[in-house]
């Protein structure tokens, strides 16, 4: 599999301008570099620098930095830090069950003047950015550059832990340029902060419940999204899985309670109550209509879900109305999202397979031996549609810019995350779960230009989080915003080096995102950053791709700022 990717790589960045970025990054992507799992990437960094007899040093947290001398006349300039992170969010199509983030290599194709991978992230986001520091080290003797400290960060993506943990003395230089964002033509010179919350709901699970008709499961999933990046992507109004699979479940439950001639546990009647008031389905005649028994959707914090499913027992009495339910659920997303979502699909289908003769269904049944109890699915349906998700203001100061958001990230069982993650069975503050019980973890990342704002959308997500019987909430500290400063010396270089590339002028923006150039300005007194990269579409999904055309400009402008910076003397 490693040659016929790496084969396959080669022949995507074939001909690509310039060489030696390209060449750079498609080896990057024959690494492994899942944040938190960066020591492969690591040691060939370490391995170029000694090959080149270049120095480096490395903190107690794992960033790197490699030095380069100043040449062809930038010997006695100030030193100038590059710098960018070496994790990749690893996100896969779910057909490929096979493929392994930690330990196979990506496959590359170029699609007209796109470079994406084949059902994968594709890790331009910051490989590109990478890729551009090696291509600099790598320069000959003669080349005009200021001296060069080329920062490496790890695990930006799971919450700039590089960032936040860097020695103070890792690097000299008091001007960097972070190669870390993704519109050509565009200089950032700011960027939203932003905060984790992870909300811990327990339900309490019971055996299935008699019934006069079979029940039999069956997975119902809502699949295909774009997902994307939630802070670059949260404005375009994509769709959430988890909340549309927390949508299709109360679907699911007025359709099994209307077949009965009830009401459904989620609404209320006119005197307040429910008429099961139970999430059952059901009306007390000997069939419970539905029950779930399991859920999960969503992975990285910071991607919007792509994809989400559960697992519900459905009697066959009520088979049809909760089908047509569905059906109908999905002509309605069509209708909302149809022009932008067009590959989204909310499904119903048996498991392990069609229902075949009695005694098969019966055997179906004995599969299932525990399912929530309904009135902790109303809880948990209840917390899941209830909490915000999108733009939830724009900035008045900047047009079109999101100024607070949040995303609902992923639902998960507590069981199955890694040992302490916030939330997890076996860590992360909480302790093992007791029997008959299970632990949902719901994570949200809340972004904000302004801190009181975010710790304000915090606010409201703890408080829903209470509302629902939440038996925990981890509230990880935010990290800073970049505030933009117009007066900043080097972006008046950038812009004059931009006009003189491409004869127009760049636009200067901040971005609903995550850098790490806040972080780094309070760790480096007197930092001056811009930021600024090629065009990279869906990124943190398997759609992210690069388009090549626009990273050799790129390359052109990160040149001719340097040179710019190598005649600066203090």
């Amino acid at each position: 599999m490693a040659s016929d990717a790496c084969a396959a790589t080669e022949a995507a960045i074939a001909g690509l301008q310039p060489p030696a970025l390209w060449k750079f990054f498609a080896q990057l992507t024959q690494i492994p570099r899942p944040s938190k799992h960066e020591a492969r990437v690591l040691q060939y960094l370490k391995d170029f620098a000694e090959a080149r007899r270049l120095s480096w040093r490395q903190d107690a947290v794992g960033n790197l930095v490699i030095c380069r001398p100043g040449s062809g006349g930038g010997e006695a300039a100030p030193g100038v830090v590059i710098q960018g992170h070496i994790d990749m969010v690893c996100e896969k199509d779910p057909a490929l069950t096979h493929f392994d983030f930690m330990t196979h290599p990506l496959t590359l194709r170029r699609e007209g003047d796109w470079v994406r991978a084949s059902g994968t992230t594709l890790g331009a986001d910051n490989g590109i950015g990478v890729a551009a520091a090696l291509a600099l080290l790598d320069l000959p003797p003669s080349a005009k550059l200021p001296p060069l400290e080329c920062l490496f960060t790890v695990d930006e993506e799971t919450g700039l832990t590089g960032a936040f943990q860097i020695a103070p003395d890792l690097v000299q230089g008091r001007t960097m340029l972070n190669l870390d964002t993704e519109d050509w033509g565009e200089v950032f010179i700011g960027c939203a902060g932003g905060g984790d919350t992870t909300l811990v709901l327990e339900v309490g699970l019971q055996p299935p419940p008699p019934s006069s008709t079979p029940m039999n499961p069956y997975e119902l999933s809502v699949s295909g999204l774009l997902g994307g990046h939630s802070g670059l992507n949260i404005a375009e109004g994509r769709g959430n899985a988890v909340q549309l699979l927390a949508r299709a479940l109360a679907a699911v439950d007025q359709a099994a309670a209307a077949a009965a001639g009830g009401e459904a546990a989620g609404s209320s009647s006119s005197s307040g109550s429910s008429s099961n008031g139970n999430g059952s389905g059901g009306n007390g005649s000997g069939d419970p209509g539905w029950r779930l028994v399991s859920a999960g959707g969503g992975d990285k914090r910071n991607a919007i879900a792509r994809d989400a499913s559960a697992v519900i027992l459905v009697s066959d009495a009520r088979r049809e109305a909760v089908a047509a339910a569905v059906g109908a659920l999905q002509t309605q997303l069509a209708a909302e999202y149809g022009r932008l979502e067009e590959g989204l699909a909310v499904r119903l289908r048996p498991l392990p397979g069609p229902a075949g003769t009695p005694q098969q269904q019966q055997q179906q049944q004995q599969q299932v031996t525990e399912v929530v109890a309904p009135a902790d699915v109303c809880r948990l349906l209840a917390l899941l549609r209830g909490l915000p998700h999108g733009p939830l203001k724009f900035s008045h100061a900047v047009p079109g810019l999101v100024e607070t958001s949040n995303n609902v990230a992923s639902l998960k069982d507590a069981a199955t995350l890694p040992p302490g993650e916030p939330g997890s069975s076996s860590g992360g503050g909480s302790s093992s779960c007791p029997a008959g019980v299970r632990r949902y973890v719901v994570v949200c990342t809340t972004r904000s230009s302004l801190t009181p704002a975010l710790e304000a959308t915090r606010d409201v997500i703890a408080g829903l989080a209470h509302l629902a019987g939440c038996t925990a909430l981890h509230r990880k500290a935010a990290y800073p915003g970049w505030q933009p400063d117009p007066t900043s010396p080097v972006l008046q270089m950038t812009l004059d080096a931009y006009k003189e590339l491409t004869g127009g002028e760049a636009k200067v923006s901040a971005i609903h995102a995550g850098l790490e150039c806040g972080i780094l300005q309070q760790r480096f007194n007197g930092l001056d950053c811009v930021s600024f990269g090629p065009t990279i579409k869906g990124a943190h999904s398997p759609d992210e791709r690069v388009q090549a055309s626009t990273v050799a400009p790129f390359w052109d402008l990160t040149l001719r700022l340097l040179q710019r910076l190598a005649d600066v003397r203090q």
